[in-house]
């Protein structure tokens, strides 16, 4: 169990919480060495006296949490008090998740979680697209990569929900026509490229562990094996140095930014609400463990999912977190920008986070949301050295 959530219920509203970080001390600031991002929102109780009818329609964003919290065998009065509140703020919003076994058509389905979950929240978000994307993933954790699992979560990050690459690797090319078999091997090259170009991954090395504030006895939860840096198979030249912008702080977030390439490495210059521009804050890292892989069920011969964790995260949209920052949103948490174009994240009033501005291809996400990450990350060269907590 990876995933990192709380539900907390207040007489007048409840609290949803899903953050980075596990339940210790030192991932919440307490010792000062690790740093981690909290997604939270506020949802007011409905009156008890409001009819069924009168109520608002649950959202997509409740209707997946609901559906993750009856996968975990949670108390069903706790699942049922979900319908106890409002969750009109989160229509823009999706709750994403890995529920971990094997998923099949028969139980949970495979659709609604790990990277096919991730795929039709974009399209029902309203935000899947063919252009080119830029993928800035932030990670505490590496699995095993290779470019077939990469190419999956890229194009699950345009809206694919896990079958094309399914269908790439479980077709055998003598039931495809020439024609079709060119066409599928067009479209995987052409993705693959785009992933390539697109896919970044931030992750420390050994020098940035060691230089931080609680140095290498503190990265424990920082983890890779050189056994996969030095795969033959591994992506090399998709990592990036992941330096915090709070000089000695080690990092356990787990975020992706999405932007399209096509906007010039800027998400939204202009800052519109319009952008298909979005970010991921949540438990899963950068790995297969994380999200699954989709494979062929020897017995049905149906799509069945594979997952080895379990995890949950929220898909932000840009124009989501531009309208707040506008105060177009009645949020507990919002972003304000000031003329320096900084921006100050405050509760009730009281700055509580503040990010400064880059010239990089994030400088849109930082007037809205924060950017912990020195950006762009150096890349890494032959005779750099990455952190392998057990070496």
């Amino acid at each position: 169990m990876h995933s990192k959530l709380m539900l907390l219920s207040y007489p007048t509203h409840l609290r949803i919480v899903v953050p980075t970080a596990n339940l210790v001390p030192y991932d919440w600031g307490e010792t000062g060495i690790m740093e981690n991002t909290v997604f939270l929102v506020d949802l007011p109780r409905l009156s008890p006296k409001s009819s069924t009818s009168a109520s608002p329609k649950m959202t997509n964003f409740g209707e997946d949490l609901i559906h993750f919290l009856g996968a975990m065998d949670l108390e069903q009065s706790i699942i049922d008090s979900m319908h106890h509140f409002d969750f009109s703020a989160t229509i823009d919003l999706a709750f994403v998740h890995t529920i971990g076994g094997a998923n099949t058509s028969d139980g949970p389905s495979w659709r609604r979680t790990g990277y096919c979950g991730l795929g039709r929240a974009i399209s029902q978000l309203g935000l899947a697209t063919e252009d080119p994307l830029n993928i800035e993933y932030i990670t505490s954790s590496v699995g095993s990569l290779n470019t077939e699992f990469l190419t999956t979560l890229y194009l699950a990050a345009q809206g694919d929900q896990g079958i094309a690459v399914y269908n790439w690797r479980t077709t055998p090319a003598s039931k495809l026509s020439k024609l079709v078999d060119r066409n599928m091997q067009a479209a995987q090259q052409t993705a693959q490229k785009q992933m390539a170009a697109g896919f970044r991954i931030y992750f420390p090395s050994l020098e940035t562990v060691h230089a931080s504030t609680g140095g290498p006895n503190n990265g424990g939860t920082i983890c890779f094996q050189s056994k996969w840096w030095n795969s033959p198979t591994f992506p090399r030249n998709l990592l990036r140095d992941c330096k915090s912008r709070r000089e000695g702080m080690l990092m356990h977030n787990k975020i992706m930014y999405v932007y399209p390439t096509s906007t010039s490495r800027d998400p939204a210059p202009s800052h519109s609400v319009d952008s298909n521009s979005w970010a991921y804050i949540g438990s899963a890292n950068c790995s297969e463990s994380a999200w699954g892989r989709l494979a062929k069920d020897r017995q049905t011969k149906e799509p069945k999912l594979n997952c080895r964790n379990w995890e949950c995260g929220v898909i932000v949209p840009f124009r989501k977190a531009a309208a707040m920052a506008a105060g177009h949103h009645d949020s507990f948490t919002v972003p304000k920008t000031d003329e320096d174009g900084e921006a100050h994240f405050v509760k009730d009033g009281k700055a509580k986070i503040k990010t400064q501005a880059t010239t990089s291809g994030l400088k849109a996400f930082e007037k809205v949301m924060p950017v912990p990450i020195q950006h762009p990350g150096n890349k890494y060269g032959n005779d750099d050295k990455l952190w392998f907590y057990t070496e």
